[in-house]
């Protein structure tokens, strides 16, 4: 069974439909659809996309963790984080300079 229709095999069998998800997640149903059918490529990606994945999996009674973990093997280019996420987020200033976003 591929990834997407683990979700929607686990979603169903608990009753449970793409608007309360999206109603209690915040997520879209477009995004919610498109993970049901393994199209990644409608997901914003990195940390976002295992959010996404990782609150689905907590609506349907899913083990978050590994639904991330499988995720991530099902969609590595998808679910990985690059640099820019890890990093601490920074902003410039006029004059060029640039300076971390984080207060301490």
């Amino acid at each position: 069974m591929d990834f997407g229709t683990r979700l929607r095999s686990a979603r169903e069998e608990r009753g449970i439909t793409l608007r309360q998800i999206a109603l209690n997640t915040k997520i879209s149903i477009g995004a919610l659809e498109a993970l049901e059918r393994n199209d990644a490529s409608r997901l914003p990606g990195g940390i976002f996309s295992r959010s996404f994945v990782r609150a689905y999996a907590l609506e349907v009674g899913l083990d978050p963790e590994v639904t991330v973990t499988e995720f991530i093997a099902a969609f590595p280019e998808h679910g990985m984080s690059d640099a820019a996420e890890v990093s601490s987020p920074s902003v410039m200033d006029e004059g060029g300079h640039t300076w971390d976003w984080w207060p301490w």
